[in-house]
């Protein structure tokens, strides 16, 4: 996940893996200086995707899953300084 955030230039700022079953979902928040783009969302969704679909990988998630890639957004208080 850091490698993916790596390549589109952000910083992961959290990860949360929710749901039970088939209704898993990937949550990353990401942020930069200057503020996140959806094209910077996009990004690291295209290269995460690449990631988790490479087969020595397939075992990191064993289900079927939905990613969402975000930034934490202004009311959310930040996780690092």
């Amino acid at each position: 996940m850091l490698g993916a955030c790596e390549r589109a230039g952000v910083d992961l700022i959290e990860k949360e893996l929710v749901g039970a079953g088939k209704r898993k979902i990937l949550r990353l928040f990401i942020n930069k200086s200057g503020g996140v783009s959806v094209e910077d969302c996009a990004s690291v969704s295209r290269y995460l995707s690449e990631e988790l679909d490479k087969e020595e990988n397939e075992k990191l998630i064993d289900s079927a899953y939905t990613l969402e890639v975000s930034s934490p957004g202004i009311d959310r208080p930040p996780k690092r300084r």
